[in-house]
């Protein structure tokens, strides 16, 4: 399993042309780092989501646009200060825009706030909390009531996410690491990944990608497993720097695999993706699997979003009893 407006925004896809990182005028890449520094470009999931980078002249990812596949979109501007810390992002969608402003300790996001710009109306605020290893290790919204709680395996890796709505333990997300891979998002530069994925992992801070995820919910206190990936069918396919290219999974719950590719560019001699598109299979579109129906449920954020988050789990449960 893998892991914001009110509406659906109708942005266009990021063309390929508008994808390309910017250069110094004499066609040399400027960008924080060595010149093998692997930078995460795209996403793709086979549900249909996808995201999509581009990066400053530093090297620092400036517009992340993700699209869910039908018609939902969200694009991210985003500022560092002179630090290059994050600073600030504003997020088009139809005639409005959201706008966030970061608030950092040290290296760390210590809260983000976001409100809508033609009314002045609050989207979010948004605590973070981390651990004596920099691990973040809570995260906490007072505007939706929502809470996160996360958990690291000796590697530290995130290998459990507890989910709040108010004071209900909603669900629960258990991961595995046991593929040596590099974490692609760890190619994803200046950007940290809770800013888009408020409530799901802390992939970000992962060294690894996870080869399997088990989707846990509740009804009325007893657990029920939504959807289970089964480690023994994962396949896991690396490129240069031993970053994920490639990942295919079998759900064993609702009996589908579903499958995911990431892009990446400027990892030095040649395109990062050379040697691993020679052993990539294609993704293949399935139904949207039950991670992207509930990050699409708090990224969009609708008025009636309680309502949403009920039905979701009913629909859960309702698959749990046909299956049983």
């Amino acid at each position: 399993l893998i892991l914001l407006a009110l509406i659906f925004t109708g942005c266009q896809k990021i063309s390929d042309q508008e994808l390309v990182s910017g250069n110094d005028g004499k066609g040399q890449e400027n960008f924080r780092g060595n010149d093998n520094t692997c930078r995460l470009r795209s996403f793709v999931q086979s549900d249909g989501f996808n995201e999509n980078f581009h990066y400053n002249n530093k090297g620092l990812a400036d517009r992340w646009f993700i699209d869910y596949g039908d018609g939902t979109s969200f694009d991210y501007h985003i500022t560092y200060d002179r630090k290059d810390k994050l600073k600030s992002a504003r997020m088009l969608f139809g005639g409005d825009a959201l706008n966030f402003t970061f608030y950092n300790t040290g290296n760390r996001t210590t809260r983000l706030t976001g409100f809508f710009e033609s009314n002045g109306e609050p989207y979010a605020d948004i605590y973070y909390t981390y651990n004596r290893k920099g691990q973040m290790i809570s995260l906490d919204d007072i505007v939706a009531d929502i809470h996160s709680r996360f958990s690291y395996d000796r590697m530290g890796n995130n290998n459990k996410i507890d989910m709040y709505f108010g004071t209900e333990l909603f669900y629960t997300y258990l991961l595995t690491f046991d593929n040596p891979n590099k974490n692609p998002y760890l190619a994803l530069n200046g950007v940290d990944y809770g800013f888009t994925t408020f409530f799901f992992l802390a992939t970000k801070f992962d060294k690894r990608w996870n080869s399997s995820g088990t989707f846990i919910i509740y009804d009325n206190g007893a657990a029920i497993v939504a959807a289970d990936d089964d480690p023994a069918q994962t396949q896991i396919q690396t490129g240069i720097g031993n970053y994920v290219t490639y990942a295919s999974y079998y759900d064993v719950v609702n009996e589908s695999s579903y499958d995911l590719r990431f892009e990446y560019e400027n990892c030095g001699n040649g395109n990062c993706d050379d040697k691993a598109a020679k052993q990539t299979q294609p993704v293949k579109r399935t139904a949207m699997n039950a991670n992207t129906k509930l990050r699409k449920i708090f990224d969009v954020r609708s008025e009636n979003m309680k309502q949403q988050l009920m039905d979701f789990k009913k629909e859960c449960i309702s698959k749990h009893r046909k299956s049983r």
